[in-house]
C-alpha cells in the first residue's frame, strides 16, 4: 500500500473508493482525434497499468451500447450520441482517524456526452485478473467539477467506523509528505482519452409483456427478455442509515414483493427488536426475518443457500420475482456487507452481468461483470467479491 500523510481542505459530499495495483504503471497516452473536444474534469488523472488501457480500448465501445440500451436503468439522461467520449481515469484515496492516506486500485473513466457526465467505468485488479463496473455514485461530484482548471483528488474518510464511510471529500491536492516515489498522481485534471462518439450504435431494449409466475402480487419486471430481467425496483430501495446493512436489504426486498412502500430501516428494525429478535448478522437470522414478515405460502418462502450464487440461481430467482439477499466482502474491511441482486443480463457468449443495488448508495445501483463462478464488482468506493452465503429460492 502507498501511504501519505494528508492536510485536507475542501467539502464533504456523499459518495464513494478501494486498493492499489500491482502491476508496472505506465504514462497514461491519449486517443488522439480531430473531433475530441477539449474539455476537463477537475480530477487528478492518473498513471495506470497497460492492461487497463487494453481493456477501456477493446470494451469501451461496447459497455456504453450495452448501459445506454436501458438508460433508465442509470437514470441517464442529456445523451447525444454523436459527443461521446471516454475520458482519462482517476483514483481515490482512503483515509482514517489517524489521517494515513491509502490510494486504491480502481480506476475511474468518466463518460461524457454534452459536457455531462453519464457513468464510470470502474476498472480494478482482482486475483482473476481485470474486471469493470459501471456505476452512476460519483456523477454530481463530477459534473461539479466539469471544466474546473483546479487540480483536485478525491478522498474517502473512513474514520472509525467503516460502516459509515459514504462520505466523498473533494479538496485542492494538499499533502505534507508523499511516502512512495511512485505516486499515482499526475497534478493534471482529467482530459479526453477516446472519442466514441461515431462507434455507439444503440438499440433501446424493449420489454416483453411480463408473465406472472407466482400467485402473490409483486411490482412485477421493468424488463422481461429472454435473456435480460430487470425486476421493477420503483419506489422500493431502503438505505442503510445506521442500521445493519440486512436490515436496508430485506426492506427492499419486502417493498418489491408486496408492492407496498411503507416499510423503512427504521420500522423494520423496529419490528424485530421488539417482536422475531432475529441476528441479522446472520444468513439464517436474514432468512427468518424475511420469511416473518413476508405474506407468502409455504412454496414462496426464502432459503439459506450456503453456496455462491451462480446462474442457474440468478436465472430462477430473478424470474420468479425473487430478489436476492447476498453478501459480499472486500479484502480492506474486516466485515461483509449486504446487496441485493434485482436483474440480470447475459451477452452473446452467455457471460453474465448482475445489477446489484448497495444500501451505502441511496438508490445508486451497480452493474457488474461476472466470469463464470467469480463474481467481483466496485461499489462505494471499494473492490467486492461475493462470499459464500445467500437469501434465496432454491430450485
Amino acid at each position: 500500500m502507498r501511504l501519505f500523510k494528508k492536510a485536507l481542505m475542501g467539502f464533504l459530499l456523499v459518495g464513494s473508493v478501494t486498493m492499489i495495483s500491482q502491476y508496472h504503471s505506465t504514462a497514461f497516452a491519449k486517443e488522439s482525434s480531430s473531433q475530441v473536444v477539449q474539455q476537463q474534469i477537475g480530477v487528478e488523472h492518473v498513471n495506470v497499468p497497460d492492461e487497463v488501457t487494453q481493456l477501456i480500448r477493446e470494451q469501451g465501445a461496447e459497455i456504453i451500447n450495452n448501459i445506454l440500451s436501458d438508460p433508465e436503468y442509470l437514470s441517464i439522461s442529456n445523451v447525444d450520441y454523436k459527443d461521446i467520449q471516454i475520458m482519462e481515469p482517476y483514483t481515490a484515496y482512503i483515509t482514517d482517524s489517524s489521517e494515513n492516506l491509502t490510494s486504491n486500485d480502481i480506476y475511474y473513466f468518466p463518460v461524457v456526452s454534452q459536457n455531462h457526465v453519464l457513468f464510470t467505468i470502474d476498472v480494478f485488479s482482482t486475483p482473476d485478473g481485470y474486471f469493470h463496473s459501471v456505476t452512476n455514485e460519483a456523477n454530481d461530484f463530477l459534473n461539479s467539477l466539469m471544466n474546473e482548471t483546479d487540480c483536485n483528488r478525491l478522498y474517502i474518510d473512513n474514520g472509525d467506523n467503516f460502516e459509515k464511510s459514504e462520505f466523498l471529500t473533494v479538496s485542492p491536492i494538499m499533502y505534507q509528505s508523499i511516502e512512495d516515489d511512485n505516486d499515482l498522481g499526475t497534478n493534471e485534471t482529467i482530459k479526453p482519452f477516446m472519442n466514441l462518439s461515431n462507434e455507439v450504435e444503440v438499440t433501446s431494449v424493449k420489454s416483453e409483456t411480463p408473465s406472472e409466475r407466482i400467485s402473490y402480487n409483486t411490482q412485477g419486471f421493468s424488463i422481461d427478455l429472454p435473456t435480460y430481467k430487470r425486476l421493477n425496483m420503483t419506489n422500493c430501495l431502503v438505505s442503510q442509515s445506521t442500521y445493519k446493512c440486512a436490515i436496508p436489504c430485506i426492506a427492499t426486498i419486502y417493498r418489491y414483493r408486496t408492492a407496498t412502500h411503507s416499510m423503512t430501516s427504521a420500522s423494520l428494525n423496529a419490528l424485530n427488536d421488539s417482536k422475531y429478535k432475529f441476528n441479522v448478522t446472520t444468513t439464517k437470522g436474514q432468512v427468518n426475518l424475511i420469511n416473518s414478515i413476508m405474506p407468502t405460502s409455504p412454496n414462496d418462502r426464502y432459503e439459506e443457500n450456503s453456496t455462491k450464487v451462480n446462474q442457474l440461481l440468478v436465472k430462477h430467482n430473478l424470474n420468479n420475482k425473487f430478489p436476492i439477499l447476498f453478501g459480499g466482502s472486500s479484502s480492506q474491511l474486516d466485515y461483509a456487507h449486504a446487496f441485493v441482486l434485482e436483474g440480470y443480463r447475459l451477452d452473446s457468449s452467455g457471460n453474465m452481468s448482475w445489477f446489484v443495488y448497495n444500501p451505502w448508495g441511496h438508490g445508486v445501483q451497480t452493474n457488474y461483470y461476472a466470469n463464470n463462478a467469480t463474481y467481483y464488482f466496485s461499489s462505494g468506493g471499494y473492490t467486492w467479491h461475493q462470499s459464500g452465503k445467500s437469501c434465496l429460492l432454491i430450485p
